[in-house]
C-alpha cells in the first residue's frame, strides 16, 4: 500500500511499492502542491468612481423638452426664463461585466439658493458606450434610484438604504465595463415644471465654479463587489486527481 501526506507546505510521501510508482506519486504530489496554493478568494473590491463628464441640460423654452447643455456648474432650477436639470456621467470601470456587485452608493454636495420646492429625486437615465450628455437627457424618464435624494437644506447628499438597493439593482443589471452610466437631478414631487419662474430658484450640486472638467465635482459613485473565488475548481481537479491515483495503487 502506498500512502502519501500533504501537511501545509511539509510533503512527505512513503511507499512499499517499487520505485516506479513512488516517482509517479511524486511527479503527482508535486503537481497538485502548487495549485493548493491557489485556494483562496479575491477580496471584495470597492470602486470609487469619479465624474467624467457633468453638464446643465437646458429648457430655454419651458416646455418639458430639453433644448441645450451647458458645461457649467450643476444648476437644478430656474433663472427666471431657463429651467434646468443636472446629468453627471460616471465611467463604469473595475467591476468587470456579469459582476456580482453588493453595495453602491451616490453622493454629492448640494448649495441652496432660494428654492420653492423641497424634494430633489435622483434616477439614472441611461448607460452609453460615449460619456456624450444630449439635450434629450432633460426630459428622459430615467429609472428612479431614490425620491427625495436631496432639497431642502444645503450639505452632503447620499443615498438611504432603499436608493442604494435601487442603485445595486440597476447597475448589476446594466453594468457593461467601459461603457457610461449617466445620474439626473430633477425637481421632486414637491415642484412644477416648470420651475416657478423666479431667478436662482432652485440648487447647485458639486461644483460653484463656470468651467467644468473631468472630476471637478465632488459627486461620486461609489460600488462594492463580492468576493471571487479564486481558481479553486482546478485545484480541486488536481487533488481528485491524485486521490484516484493513490487509490488505484492500494
Amino acid at each position: 500500500m502506498d500512502t502519501v501526506h500533504i501537511e501545509g507546505a511539509a510533503r512527505s510521501c512513503n511507499t512499499t511499492n517499487n520505485s516506479k510508482h513512488y516517482m509517479k506519486l511524486k511527479r503527482c504530489i508535486l503537481a497538485v502542491i502548487p495549485m493548493i496554493a491557489l485556494i483562496g478568494h479575491i477580496q471584495a473590491a470597492t470602486l470609487n468612481l469619479d465624474d467624467v463628464n457633468a453638464a446643465r441640460t437646458d429648457d430655454t423654452d419651458r416646455s418639458g423638452t430639453g433644448d441645450t447643455t451647458i458645461d457649467t456648474f450643476l444648476f437644478l432650477g430656474s433663472n427666471g426664463t431657463v429651467d434646468f436639470h443636472p446629468v453627471i456621467a460616471f465611467q463604469m470601470n473595475g467591476a468587470g461585466t456579469g459582476a456580482s456587485i453588493t453595495d453602491a452608493d451616490f453622493s454629492v454636495t448640494q448649495t441652496n439658493f432660494s428654492p420653492t420646492f423641497n424634494l430633489v429625486d435622483l434616477v439614472v437615465i441611461r448607460t452609453s458606450s460615449t460619456s456624450d450628455i444630449v439635450a434629450s437627457d432633460y426630459e428622459a424618464t430615467g429609472t428612479s434610484i431614490m425620491t427625495g435624494f436631496a432639497g431642502g437644506s444645503a450639505g452632503a447628499k447620499s443615498l438611504d438604504a432603499g436608493g442604494q438597493a435601487a442603485l445595486v439593482s440597476y447597475l448589476q443589471t446594466n453594468w457593461s465595463e467601459g461603457d457610461y452610466v449617466f445620474l439626473g437631478l430633477r425637481g421632486g414631487s414637491d415642484s412644477t415644471r416648470p420651475y416657478t419662474a423666479t431667478a436662482n430658484d432652485g440648487y447647485i450640486y458639486g461644483n460653484a465654479s463656470g468651467g467644468w472638467t473631468a472630476g471637478s465635482t465632488d459627486a461620486q459613485l461609489t460600488v462594492t463587489t463580492a468576493a471571487v473565488p479564486e481558481p479553486t475548481a482546478t485545484a480541486l481537479l488536481g487533488l481528485g486527481g491524485l486521490t484516484f491515483l493513490v487509490r488505484r495503487k492500494r
